[in-house]
């Protein structure tokens, strides 16, 4: 019984220690106090203990680790009976091995928990921020979902963090979040946001640093070194990732970056730093490319693109005050980035300081870093990708730009040097070429076409502008305005360059094209590689239809109202942009245009002067002439009207003829520098060849050179006369008026050259006229214009004028008007050729009219109607006679029947005089001219239509009437029958209006028929029958042929 007791102890004891070892396990196992623990953890565990070669034991068949095997609560209960097969020993080992992993397990949740609480912590740094979305390429596929269920999406306005469902990061949501991840998994993730942070951090350490101290005084030395090291460190963080770039920009660092460079507070260390950041932020494109999540960053980088700027409602003016008045906000410190406005700076606000920094070398290295930044993306693209659009394009840099390149602005709104212009021009082709429509109307809005002309003209032509304040400059303009009564005169320094009513002015101030000799004072040793790549900015344009193409730079070209006059003023001319120009179906409509703003200037002035009220002169005062009136407004509006019409037309002309008038100098100046050069070459004095006798050789009478030399004029030459031809097809001229235009034109010429041989043989002396007649000092231009043309129709020696003002430009202008219409006919009357000549004449064109005898010789010894042979041959020069109003008033030529009885009365007149007397070779400024002179001045320069300047005559009494084929009996018998007709009904009326037009009388009288020719009211006989020296002069079949167009093989233009 004892042993069988000691048995059954020994039993129960085993039990005890099997239970209390299960308990044990079980507790350990469910550490939370669940009241049950894993199925799966369990087998785990003795899986686990297999491992070890001391343990014998078999796991149970239910407990043995499976793939899909479902875990399942294991009660108390569950336990026993599970682990029923296991020794007391195994037991042992199991609670062993279960308290030492559970010992590890809690161990490395404490590891895990404080990863978990330093990634909340991080996380929630940024989430305050709203910057956490940027933390999502940077997390795992779950942690980024998880992120993303708590960012803000549609409302990118929005800062705040709110996410779907408000949903948060508090710790049970990050407990779930990292439930199956390790402490390492969550420490990785932890570790990826360090940049972030940092990021944040410097870029709070540089708001603050910026704002140290005094902020109306620039940054210390120490302050900005620090500055300095916190951008460096910016910049290699934003180098490092587009996320890090997204937080930065999401911070304003752009604007608030901006706003330093602004101040000029900073130094030109931090100003590079500072631009190298906002380049390294932009250059990532993130408006392009942006995620759902990054909406507000998009959102921000294109304000400060300027994505959305309205091109439009651009105020060039306002930009250009506004670029230059940044300049001096160093004045101010660093106050600015203080205030709000900080946040609102723009990519351009980051570009104008950069291109208007004050030290010239400075300047140019920040324009150049602008060139490289903008360049680099040319080399970046795929090539099916095509080239990235510039960032540049988008805002009102492209108008900065332009105004820094506007020479014709104040001295201190536009770049002096010529090589920082030229690397301008680069930047902003560089910017437009990519930009399609909208790089055209940025161009547009900045008057880039403007800007573009005024780079060509540059100092070529104008006068020097003196660099005072701009107040003070406006206050000159208005004392000019009273000096020149706001009247457009000839600039006497280069007339041939510039006419007065050719170039349209918008701003009154501004008369004549002036520039600063200091812009180009480079070109001497860098050469004008402005004008260059201005010029070749539109060709380039032109080019390919991707960028503008030829339509597109034509419609830029007619923006401007004085592009045509530019580009034919230059040297060498822009021959491609002037053909595009012309041959544009939208240049007729640009050219009248343009001709009417023109006019309209002209005639308001010259109605202000006729009917507003001046002290200072007789005028409507002090009973004016108010416009307030109704009726005298109505009146008024419609004078200036038909002023303007007529105006219009002719300025119109005067535009065309001035590019026809440069293309032909260009020519002409080319030919006379090979001539020059040529004569230097052969002259021994200059080390030129000489000829064999070692006297000089005589120049060619054209320029010869190398055949390459010879083959450059042509070109030249080839180019200007197509550029010339497509001139003359753009006249704007009917057949009918232009008809008209040269009989005004004939009609006005006669009457100066009659008052400049009025002018030249004065009765005064030139002291006594001054001191005489002061009150007619106001004409002294018209006299000067007198005298000139004296000089060059009547001079015996041709040599250059002594005084510039006394030539007749105005002569010119009509010269190349009339030569313009006649470019696109085959044949012109002769009448309008005679008209030409003798205007080339006038003008220097061509040589004065001889006086040498040299119709005698070949007369001489001929057998004509009108010779005798009783007496010599003489020459007459009748165009050198003066005709005054005392002697032409008892001399009209109203009708043909006063013409034939003035005539009557004149050879009656020379029949009784002895011409043999006088030498007919006297000087022609003779004060009084003889009686002989006068009567054949009247008949050949009054009242009979003859053009050439002399006459050769037999020296007797009937001479005169026999070279006219007149005698005194048939004009008595002619004057008979003009009394019986009616002149104007019977004549037969040349191309041109009833007004305008000129118009031949024919009349048969007995067996002689005579001609009469009706000009603008006035009669005249014809007597210019001087191509055959056997006929009479008033033979008049060929008057016809002489005044009709109908002649000509191609017929003028229509006007459109």
């Amino acid at each position: 019984p004892f042993e069988l007791w000691g048995t059954v102890m020994a039993l129960d004891d085993d039990d005890a220690r099997r239970d209390l070892l299960l308990n044990k396990i079980f507790e350990v196992l469910d550490g939370q106090s669940r009241g049950y623990i894993s199925r799966v953890e369990l087998a785990h565990i003795l899986d686990a203990m297999q491992a070890d070669a001391s343990v014998k034991f078999t796991i149970p068949k239910s407990l043995v680790p499976r793939e899909g095997m479902k875990d399942s609560r294991v009660s108390m209960a569950d336990l026993k009976t599970l682990l029923s097969s296991l020794k007391l020993s195994d037991l042992k080992d199991v609670k062993w091995f279960a308290e030492s992993v559970v010992k590890v397990e809690k161990e490395l949740r404490e590891v895990w928990w404080v990863a978990l609480q330093e990634w909340r912590r991080r996380v929630a740094i940024l989430y305050k921020r709203n910057l956490h979305r940027y933390l999502l390429t940077t997390q795992s596929e779950r942690v980024s979902r998880w992120l993303l269920l708590r960012t803000s999406i549609d409302e990118p306005d929005i800062e705040g963090p709110m996410g779907l469902l408000g949903l948060g990061i508090s710790q049970p949501e990050v407990e779930v979040l990292f439930i199956d991840e390790t402490s390492e998994d969550v420490r990785h993730c932890s570790d990826k946001m360090e940049p972030f942070l940092n990021a944040l951090e410097l870029r709070l350490q540089l708001s603050k640093a910026a704002v140290e101290g005094d902020l109306k005084t620039a940054a210390p030395e120490e302050l900005d070194s620090r500055i300095l090291d916190l951008l460096q460190r910016l910049i290699d963080l934003a180098r490092q990732s587009r996320e890090l770039a997204c937080l930065l920009v999401h911070e304003d660092t752009l604007t608030f970056v901006t706003a330093m460079v602004r101040t000029a507070a900073f130094s030109h260390q931090v100003v590079c730093a500072a631009s190298t950041l906002i380049m390294v932020l932009i250059d990532y494109r993130i408006h392009e490319n942006a995620r759902d999540y990054e909406k507000l960053v998009r959102q921000k980088l294109g304000h400060y693109l300027e994505i959305t700027c309205d091109i439009e409602r651009l105020d060039l003016e306002a930009e250009r005050v506004a670029l230059h008045e940044a300049a001096p906000a160093a004045l101010c410190g660093r106050l600015p980035l203080g205030a709000d406005q900080a946040r609102h700076e723009t990519i351009a606000e980051w570009v104008g300081p950069l291109i208007t920094l004050p030290q010239d070398s400075l300047r140019g290295e920040m324009v150049e870093s602008l060139i490289h930044y903008d360049e680099a993306r040319l080399s970046k693209h795929e090539p099916e990708e095509g080239v990235a659009v510039s960032l540049f394009s988008f805002g009102r840099c492209v108008l900065h730009i332009l105004n820094r390149l506007d020479v014709s602005s104040h001295y201190t709104f536009h770049e002096p040097r010529t090589p920082l212009r030229s690397h301008l021009w680069k930047f902003l082709l560089n910017i437009l070429s990519s930009a399609g429509e909208r790089g055209r109307r940025l161009f547009r809005a900045g008057h880039g076409m403007h800007v573009l002309c005024s780079i060509l003209r540059g100092n070529s032509w104008g006068v020097a502008r003196e660099e005072v304040r701009q107040q003070e400059e406006e206050d000159r303009d208005e004392e000019v305005e009273l000096h020149t009564t706001r009247h457009l005169t000839w600039n006497i320094a280069e007339p041939q360059r510039t006419w007065p009513h050719v170039d349209y002015f918008s701003n009154t101030g501004r008369r004549l094209y002036e520039f600063y000799p200091r812009d180009y004072v480079d070109d001497r040793f860098y050469g004008a590689k402005d004008r260059m790549l201005a010029a070749t900015f539109l060709e380039f344009m032109a080019s390919d239809s991707s960028f503008w193409g030829e339509a597109g730079v034509v419609e830029e070209m007619m923006q401007y109202p004085n592009t045509l006059q530019v580009l034919c003023r230059v040297k060498p001319p822009g021959f491609f942009l002037i053909r595009v120009l012309l041959q544009s179906d939208g240049f007729p409509a640009y050219m009248r245009g343009v001709a009417r703003q023109i006019a309209e200037a002209h005639v308001e002035l010259t109605t202000e002067l006729s009917h507003e009220a001046s002290v200072s002169s007789f005028s409507l005062f002090p009973v004016c002439y108010y416009k307030t009136r109704e009726d005298r407004a109505n009146v008024l509006q419609a004078f200036s009207s038909e002023l303007n019409a007529v105006k219009s037309l002719n300025v119109e002309l005067r535009i065309l003829a001035f590019a026809y008038h440069n293309l032909q100098s260009l020519v002409k100046d080319e030919i006379r520098r090979r001539e020059r050069q040529l004569a230097r070459s052969e002259d021994p004095n200059m080390g030129g060849p000489a000829s064999p006798t070692g006297t000089v050789k005589s120049p060619s009478p054209l320029p010869m050179g190398s055949e390459a030399e010879d083959n450059d004029l042509a070109r030249l030459q080839g180019e200007v006369e197509s550029c010339c031809e497509l001139l003359g097809s753009r006249v704007p001229l009917t057949t009918t008026e232009i008809g008209d235009m040269a009989v005004a034109l004939h009609v006005h010429v006669e009457e100066l050259k009659r008052e400049a041989l009025v002018i030249s043989s004065s009765l005064f002396e030139d002291s006594k006229l001054r001191s005489d007649h002061q009150c007619y000092q106001p004409a002294e231009a018209r006299v000067n214009f007198l005298q000139g043309v004296a000089e060059f129709f009547y001079r015996p020696g041709r040599r250059p004028l002594g005084d510039p003002s006394l030539f007749p430009y105005e002569l010119l202008v009509a010269l190349r008007i009339l030569q313009l219409t006649m470019l696109h006919t085959a044949a012109v009357p002769l009448f309008v050729k005679d008209l030409e000549e003798t205007i080339e004449k006038m003008t220097g064109q061509l040589p004065p009219v001889p006086i040498e005898m040299r119709e005698e010789a070949q007369l001489a010894g001929a057998a004509y109607p009108w010779r005798t042979g009783l007496t010599a041959l003489r020459t007459f020069n009748v165009c050198r006679i003066p005709l005054r109003r005392s002697v032409l008033r008892h001399f009209p030529r109203n009708s043909p029947l006063e013409v034939a009885s003035c005539l009557e009365r004149v050879l009656e007149e020379f029949g009784r005089l002895n011409i043999g007397d006088e030498d007919p070779l006297q000087h022609w400024r003779q004060t009084r001219p003889s009686r002989r002179d006068t009567l054949l001045s009247l008949v050949f320069n009054h009242l009979c239509y003859f053009h050439p300047g002399s006459v050769t005559l037999e020296c007797s009494q009937q001479g005169l009437a026999l070279r006219l084929g007149l005698s005194l009996e048939f004009l008595r018998d002619l004057q008979a029958v003009l009394s019986a007709t009616n002149p104007l009904e019977a004549s037969h009326f040349f191309e041109g209006s009833k007004v305008g037009a000129a118009a031949s009388f024919h009349v048969t009288c007995g067996d002689q028929q005579v001609c009469f020719v009706y000009m603008l009211g006035q009669w005249q006989l014809w007597a210019n029958s001087t191509r055959d020296a056997s006929k009479v002069l008033t033979d008049c079949p060929e008057v016809h042929d002489y005044f009709s167009w109908s002649s000509s093989s191609q017929p003028v233009r229509r006007r459109r």
